[in-house]
């Protein structure tokens, strides 16, 4: 089906305003307007790192209505992962107050809370992008002279953010039950699982992301009550989140991946095997999350380059569009984006 360009250009235009509208901050009650927050944005430096001359390669989702077209695109450190999430009033400041020990030192992927401020702020980011793709989306079907074809098209979009998003506020919701609690006795609802990768790979991830298991598949009963109530597909499957980093520090690629305890597998892995999955398997998984999973992610120039000299990049770009239905989500990919490189 052919997609009329302007409609094409007035979509891209409408994401792009919505992306960018003044906010109020995401912390509970806080009510202030939100500044451009940064899910890896640590003082010294993790992107830093594997920039060069402060610029980095950055890979974006695949536009709604561009069938297989991928962004990637250089731009500025300080430009990647962005979004508007948390205010910086001299008062309040919750940007600052919340995250300054993953900001302000290198991260202990030891620590329990360490761990969890990544996973929420990587969560908050894909809540408040998801805010602006489902405005966009209401804004396109509500003009009259979008065609008929892309009305239908935005409608199926908002209709599946529309699922995704009920789950993703009770994962929002978890999330804050600890963040925001004074209790340091409070029963911990995540695990994480903490990597470092046997050869070094110029790449950046932290996000949160949906995988598929059936409810048999998960062990606590508390937990499996909880998704019971969310009624997510209609063919035995239940979506978990899980949180999802990469993140380069001192010349080492550390891979950390969090869960709500209960959950046994992710990505038909199960959970206990993380720890000693060997090396080929290990990057298997990883490249498959990227793939399927991971909306934005980031490398340096360098590793493009290694990227487009053992790839055609007709196949790479469609082995990694975006947007597939959640319903093929359990169908691994068979590129591995590392072949070749390790």
């Amino acid at each position: 089906m052919a997609i009329p360009k302007e409609d094409k250009r007035r979509f891209s235009k409408l994401l792009e305003k919505a992306l960018n509208d003044p906010r109020e901050c995401l912390t509970p009650s806080c009510g202030m307007p939100a500044i451009n927050s940064h899910v890896l944005q640590q003082k010294g430096g993790i992107l830093d790192s594997i920039s060069t001359d402060g610029m980095i390669m950055e890979r974006v989702p695949a536009m709604p209505f561009h069938p297989r077209k991928i962004v990637r695109k250089s731009v500025k450190t300080s430009d990647v992962l962005g979004f508007i999430g948390f205010c910086g009033h001299k008062h309040n400041n919750c940007d600052a107050r919340l995250f300054s020990e993953i900001e302000n030192q290198t991260p202990d992927f030891s620590n329990y809370r360490h761990n969890l401020l990544f996973a929420y702020r990587a969560h908050m980011c894909l809540e408040r992008k998801a805010e602006a793709w489902d405005e966009a989306y209401l804004k396109i079907m509500n003009i009259n002279s979008t065609s008929s074809e892309v009305k239908l098209l935005a409608q199926q979009y908002f209709t599946r953010h529309a699922e995704i998003s009920r789950w993703s506020k009770q994962v929002s919701y978890l999330l804050e039950k600890e963040v925001f609690s004074d209790d340091i006795n409070e029963p911990k609802g995540f695990s994480f699982v903490h990597r470092v990768l046997p050869k070094y790979f110029e790449i950046a991830a932290c996000s949160t992301s949906s995988s598929f298991v059936t409810l048999n598949s998960i062990e606590d009963s508390a937990f499996k009550t909880m998704l019971e109530t969310h009624q997510f597909l209609d063919d035995g499957l239940v979506p978990i989140a899980f949180s999802f980093a990469l993140i380069p520090v001192k010349g080492a690629l550390h891979l950390v991946i969090g869960y709500p305890i209960g959950v046994t597998e992710i990505e038909g892995v199960p959970v206990n095997l993380f720890e000693t999955l060997n090396s080929d398997d290990i990057y298997k998984f990883v490249s498959d999350v990227l793939m399927r999973r991971i909306e934005t992610w980031c490398m340096s120039i360098a590793f493009y380059n290694q990227l487009k000299s053992h790839w055609n990049f007709d196949g790479f770009m469609i082995n990694t569009q975006g947007y597939r239905d959640p319903r093929s989500w359990n169908t691994p990919t068979v590129f591995n984006l590392f072949t070749g490189l390790i």
